[in-house]
């Protein structure tokens, strides 16, 4: 396949390229697209062959739902279900975080949603972004577009053009290349089809912000409760919560180690530790953010592709204090590990 590449800067000078995406779309075709986030791969929601196709080119799971993207707030009532319990704290938080890194997931109109697109379950996980050339292309699809990260699954997810390019050209319709993702890590979602808010995925949006928006109190999973189903130590019941939870993300094509624990020893155990295996003839990658959350959050992927780029066979990471937005990017780092996790409090 030859995958057309587009540059766009802006939606209204590159109406003529953001029309033709969207016909490509329109037609059974995979776009590839930037959001706030990460860059996002888009198949029009009415077009079942392509939502198939979705599947195929990431090599994703069947049972691994995908959520949907609106470029309107009112759009949300083509595909999800209103008359749930929390229909009015969905309409605040729709206020006061759309567009932005929000996923709210409620009860999908079956009539409008296919159930392939959620991995056979009732919910639909839906979000705003706020990035202008992803809305202007999902209006002129005319229809919410579905849209997981541009990449392989299980790869760490695209925040340039030229990650989708590096993954994806050859393999899609067309790719439009945007501005870097400014947020750099994917959405937090947010299940509120049931009577307790849930947080499912942990995001540029914290609990605390969320609660505002919420009279119900917000839960969260509880810690440790993800390391230790990728340890394979307990098999909690994340199933019905959230499908896509049970597979591996994220993952660099390097061995990634991920430490946790006291700062000030992560210097010198993971250089300590980097030398060691230098001197087993093993070339070393190390990742440390210095504690600085929101770098971590916007570089991350970055990072991870950066060192597979160069061929390096372990990568090493530094935690980060889990407060507010370090909390997120630690989730992402510890799924890259699969469970290589060395806690120094304990060492």
């Amino acid at each position: 396949m030859d995958t057309i590449i587009y540059h766009i800067t802006d939606p209204d000078e590159d109406y003529d390229k953001i029309a033709e995406a969207a016909e490509v779309m329109n037609n059974g075709g995979l776009v590839a697209f930037p959001t706030d986030t990460v860059y996002a791969l888009g198949a029009a929601i009415t077009q079942f062959d392509a939502i198939q196709k979705l599947f195929e080119v990431k090599n994703r799971p069947k049972d691994n739902p995908m959520s949907v993207l609106v470029a309107r707030d009112l759009d949300m009532h083509m595909v999800a279900d209103f008359t749930a319990p929390n229909a009015q704290a969905a309409a605040n938080f729709i206020e006061m975080f759309w567009p932005g890194p929000l996923t709210l997931v409620m009860k999908r109109l079956s009539f409008r949603v296919l159930s392939e697109i959620t991995g056979g379950r009732e919910n639909i996980g839906v979000r705003m972004p706020d990035n202008d050339i992803a809305r202007a292309l999902i209006a002129e699809v005319g229809n919410p577009v579905v849209a997981p990260s541009a990449n392989i699954s299980g790869h760490p997810s695209p925040t340039t053009g030229q990650h989708v390019i590096d993954e994806l050209n050859g393999k899609v319709d067309m790719i439009l290349v945007g501005p870097d993702c400014k947020l750099g890590i994917e959405s937090t979602i947010l299940d509120i089809s049931d009577e307790h808010p849930l947080i499912l995925r942990k995001g540029p949006l914290t609990r605390d912000q969320l609660q505002e928006a919420c009279p119900r109190a917000i839960y969260e999973l509880a810690e440790g409760e993800l390391e230790k189903m990728l340890k394979g130590e307990e098999e909690p019941d994340l199933e019905e919560l959230a499908p896509g939870l049970k597979y591996k993300h994220y993952q660099p094509k390097a061995s990634f180690i991920l430490y946790t624990g006291a700062p000030e020893a992560y210097t010198g155990a993971i250089r300590s530790a980097a030398k060691r295996m230098e001197k087993e003839g093993k070339s070393v990658g190390i990742i440390d953010f210095m504690g600085d959350a929101k770098e971590a959050a916007n570089k991350f992927y970055l990072e991870l592709r950066r060192l597979d780029e160069e061929g390096k066979d372990i990568i090493m990471c530094a935690g980060l204090p889990e407060v507010g937005l370090g909390g997120a990017v630690m989730d992402r780092m510890r799924k890259a590990s699969g469970g290589e996790v060395v806690n120094l409090d304990r060492a």
